[in-house]
């Protein structure tokens, strides 16, 4: 594992088990390993992995799994979330960014609410990365990517 690479899962745990429920519920440290992640697929090629809190309902934390070399439309979410990357290289361009960085193991972005974008794993490998939300999670694609017809 690269320095950085470790160092990002350090980051990753530490804001996860700061609001964890794991956290809440032991007078100690608290650890939760990647393998023990119930993983959830999303979309084909995406897997979500609740860390803490609920996707669904409000504030959380989740690692997201990306098969290599995966796109997905141009899509908004109603808030912000920050997310980092652990593993792979990710691509998170923005309507009408034409260059958008490549971001490796202990790169972080952010995404206002509302904001047209990408989310890409841009790497022969498969990507991993935590994303953070203040709020429940949802999708919806622009209406240049909706079905015809809808």
């Amino acid at each position: 594992m690269t320095p950085y690479a470790r160092a990002s899962w350090i980051l990753v745990a530490l804001l996860a088990l700061a609001a964890s429920p794991l956290a809440a519920q032991t007078d100690g440290p608290a650890v939760l390993h990647v393998e023990d992640v119930e993983w959830t697929e999303v979309f084909p090629g995406v897997e979500f992995g609740a860390v803490t809190g609920d996707w669904e309902q409000g504030a959380h934390g989740k690692l997201v799994r990306f098969a290599p070399e995966l796109a997905s439309p141009m899509h908004t979410h109603t808030h912000a979330y920050h997310g980092i990357v652990i593993s792979g290289t990710v691509q998170n361009p923005f309507e009408g960014e034409e260059d958008p960085p490549e971001m490796g193991p202990g790169d972080y972005w952010y995404v206002p609410g509302g904001a047209p974008h990408v989310t890409a794993c841009a790497s022969a490998e498969p990507c991993l990365f935590y994303t953070h939300s203040d709020h429940a999670w949802d999708i919806q694609l622009t209406e240049t990517e909706a079905p015809a017809g809808e």
